[in-house]
């Protein structure tokens, strides 16, 4: 069975990677995943008017997830709303951005009561970004981690017992990177820190070195290792690039602490058995995805003691089909979402 349409996969996990088989985790950046899935899919909404277009696609991609992994510990990871400890070193951090739109931010809460009906645990804190928090934990449990995410950030955390599943494209197009996989495109996890810090991300407002952008960047840490080496051998750096390099070493060092990740935070709800995932699922799932009529969802998922396709069948509807617009926008979702 095929599980993602499109799926890259480097390195090679079982040389480089301590396994413990009786433990997988996966920490889902909950934010970047149910974001992607708004953008990905055409707008949908239930019987009541809410609409769903996003949850589904992150509960689609959930179900994959469980499916091809068979993960033994869940934890579900989003941002608070609010300043956090970054904004408050540099005032411009993510200052760009664009508010999350409304159609988006209402499916926030229907997501959630979905999650805590499969078991899955749940953590959000006030002051950090979800990246601290999945950091933390994948630093703390060293069990087989799968983080999945859409910001390549969270490559800076892989070792030998994460890896990262990076949704490139939709929530259907993944990257699996492993730290053979972040070498062959020239980097060690400790380097992307190095690199955002020099080239800066403008995706975050973080502004790095004005005037070097990614490719010189890379050259420069390819050749001394990190930005404290560029800066010990700045006399072996000539031109008007030292001159750059010279004039901003307070905004590189900045961008630096900005682009890391903690993992040290301190986590009440932080023991392995807190994220403890048990399958098949509850009938209480079945209730809220009913509630949001995922009828072909409920059918991929597994329920103790119950035959979802009969619920399935109690949800099903016929879609009128009006004109062109109407065939495109069903075959995208399509193509988004089976298998």
């Amino acid at each position: 069975m095929v599980i993602y349409s499109k799926i890259e996969i480097y390195g090679d996990f079982d040389k480089n990677r301590k396994k413990d088989e009786m433990t997988k985790i996966i920490l889902i950046d909950s934010n970047s995943l149910i974001n992607r899935a708004y953008y990905a899919l055409p707008m949908m909404t239930n019987s009541e008017g809410l609409y769903t277009n996003a949850v589904y696609g992150y509960l689609s991609m959930l179900q994959r997830l469980i499916a091809e992994e068979q993960p033994t510990h869940i934890c579900a990871v989003f941002d608070e709303k609010g300043k956090t400890f970054r904004s408050h070193m540099f005032e411009g951090y993510k200052a760009k951005r664009k508010g999350m739109p409304d159609e988006l931010a209402a499916q926030l809460p229907l997501l959630k009561e979905v999650l805590a009906a499969m078991g899955i645990k749940i953590i959000a804190i006030e002051g950090f970004e979800a990246d601290d928090i999945i950091g933390t934990l994948a630093k703390k449990f060293k069990q087989d981690t799968i983080i999945v995410s859409g910001d390549k950030d969270c490559l800076q955390l892989l070792d030998d017992t994460t890896r990262v599943y990076h949704t490139k494209r939709g929530v259907t197009e993944v990257k699996i990177y492993d730290v053979a996989a972040l070498a062959d495109e020239g980097l060690s996890p400790e380097q992307v820190i190095e690199l955002k810090g020099l080239a800066g991300d403008s995706s975050d407002n973080i502004p790095g070195a004005p005037g070097i952008g990614d490719k010189t960047a890379r050259a420069l840490i390819s050749e001394y290792g990190s930005i404290e080496g560029i800066y010990s051998n700045i006399d072996k750096i000539k031109g008007s690039l030292q001159q750059r390099l010279l004039t901003s070493k307070d905004i590189v060092d900045l961008s630096k602490r900005l682009a890391t990740i903690e993992t040290h935070m301190d986590i009440d709800c932080c023991e392995l058995d807190d994220l403890r995932f048990s399958y098949p699922l509850e009938r209480a799932a079945i209730e809220k995805m009913q509630k949001l009529e995922f009828r072909n969802l409920i059918t991929r998922f597994s329920f103790k003691d119950e035959q979802p396709e009969v619920f399935a069948e109690e949800l099903a509807e016929q879609t009128e089909i009006i004109n062109i617009s109407d065939i495109n926008s069903l075959k995208q979702a399509i193509n988004e979402i089976e298998y």
